[in-house]
């Protein structure tokens, strides 16, 4: 019952703030030209992290009526929830190279235009939907035979596959979480190195500023996926048992809670988010009060001319 009421208010949090968090940060830097150009990545990014807590409501729905998912349901949400971790890897590391350039090669950044900034967003989407896709559609069915063949004396990695089709690959997304966490933070250290090349004080103050938060969205990530991953790596290859409930609630919370992470960053660090969301906000509140005051004239005027027809 208390792990109940626990996993339906963490569901609630997550999916209210991660859906409104994500949100903000792409309408903020959508409706704004020139942040859209120079920030393609990190609204793919919030994209990601919208979609991917839209799909905790059906958490959020097993633990309401008190079932377990079965079937169709439980391949539903670890497709999202793979999807949501592969997706973030990518574009974290394409963020990450997007900050190497601006460093390192600036004039070679200038020269790409928003649409070779899209293709790359859209070729790392792809990636991660091959890599996803097929664990949904059956993949193990396809190289059960493959991998027994591969290993014919494992019988307790075949009892692996059996008791979960995906475990193959949950460890194949450990182990390229891992490497692309080393690229990423490796092009992130050499962006800090190389700062101090530029002679600008301003545009050495802001390659810094914004090489720290691509920095800590990466540090963040692994911090909220690391338990997860390791606990996978535990499962498939050193314990001979499924890990006890608490510790897999726990990995899985850590690691749900990632998309709530991305907005407080650039929210605290992003001094031109912040000026354009207080813009918006002060935008939609202004819109709104004229839109009520339009509508009380309106009801006034009615009332006046129902006024005057009934004293005639």
């Amino acid at each position: 019952m208390v792990e109940n009421i626990a996993m339906i208010a963490f569901f609630t949090f997550i999916l209210v703030f991660g859906v409104s968090g994500n949100a903000t940060v792409v309408i903020v830097y959508l409706t704004n030209k020139k942040l859209r150009k120079h920030f393609i990545a990190t609204i793919s990014l919030a994209l990601f992290g919208t979609f991917g807590s839209m799909f905790y409501s059906i958490s959020l729905y097993q633990y309401l009526i008190d079932e377990n998912m079965t079937g169709i349901t439980c391949n539903l949400i670890g497709f999202a929830l793979s999807t949501l971790a592969v997706g973030t890897i990518h574009q974290l590391a394409l963020l990450s190279y997007e900050r190497y350039l601006a460093t390192v090669h600036p004039f070679t950044l200038r020269r790409c235009t928003i649409q070779h900034k899209l293709l790359a967003v859209a070729f790392t989407v792809l990636c991660t939907l091959c890599t996803t896709i097929p664990p949904l559609i059956g993949w193990s069915r396809k190289i059960r035979s493959a991998l027994q063949i591969i290993l014919p004396s494992s019988p307790t990695f075949a009892r692996w596959i059996d008791d979960d089709p995906q475990c193959p690959f949950l460890g194949n997304s450990s182990v390229r979480s891992n490497i692309s966490f080393k690229r990423s933070v490796g092009s992130n250290t050499s962006v800090q190195q190389s700062i101090g090349h530029f002679s600008a004080q301003r545009d050495r103050t802001f390659q810094r500023r914004l090489t720290r938060i691509v920095l800590a969205a990466i540090l963040t990530f692994m911090v909220s996926w690391t338990p997860y991953a390791i606990l996978a790596v535990i499962w498939q290859f050193v314990g001979n048992e499924i890990p006890p409930r608490k510790y897999i609630l726990t990995s899985v919370c850590f690691a749900k809670a990632s998309v709530v992470w991305n907005p407080i960053i650039y929210g605290l660090n992003d001094r031109q988010f912040r000026v354009r969301f207080m813009m918006f906000a002060r935008s939609s509140i202004r819109l709104g009060s004229l839109m009520g005051r339009d509508e009380r004239r309106s009801e006034e005027h009615h009332h006046t001319f129902i006024e005057r027809g009934t004293e005639l």
